[in-house]
């Protein structure tokens, strides 16, 4: 009798998972998918900023070593907006010369800190028309300052430090 007891429960166990079971595993694969969900977010938030950076430093050296080399006969800068950073010359009175831009739009999830900022570099020296010292410009995910802000900073004597 006990035999035919322990054989009829072992038959039942043996055909599948019972329901709370199957209900910790599902558990389990919600959970694991939520953080994966959040880390995937925070990654792709932090490669559009480190997209948005490497587009101002390539605009900016590229402005520069044009003013620095003396290519063309005009200055060379860049203006950067929250968006967007475009490559321009500039004549004398340091106004932009139209139809020169070459412009590099930040990923949707990327911005600037930076409204309209000209950042224009002297021919051959490549200094800075900067008023103060330096200008820091930093970038930010979608949702602000959350920790993948980057910042680039433009010295006066035209160095650029990206950090």
């Amino acid at each position: 009798m006990v035999n035919d007891i322990k054989s009829k429960n072992s038959k039942r166990n043996s055909n599948g998972y019972s329901f709370i079971e199957s209900a910790i595993v599902v558990g389990i694969v919600g959970i694991i998918a939520a953080g994966s969900f959040a880390i995937s977010a925070q990654m792709k938030k932090r490669m559009a900023v480190d997209e948005a950076r490497s587009g101002l430093v390539h605009a900016l050296e590229r402005a520069q070593n044009r003013a620095a080399t003396g290519f063309g006969t005009n200055k060379h800068g860049v203006l950067i907006r929250e968006k967007e950073v475009t490559a321009y010359e500039y004549n004398d009175a340091n106004e932009r010369i139209m139809g020169t831009g070459e412009e590099f739009s930040f990923p949707s999830s990327a911005s600037t800190d930076q409204t309209e900022t000209d950042i224009i570099f002297s021919r051959i020296s490549a200094a800075t028309n900067l008023p103060d010292e330096s200008l820091t410009v930093t970038l930010y995910g979608s949702g602000g300052a959350d920790g993948t802000e980057k910042t680039t900073i433009i010295y006066k004597n035209g160095r650029i430090v990206s950090q």
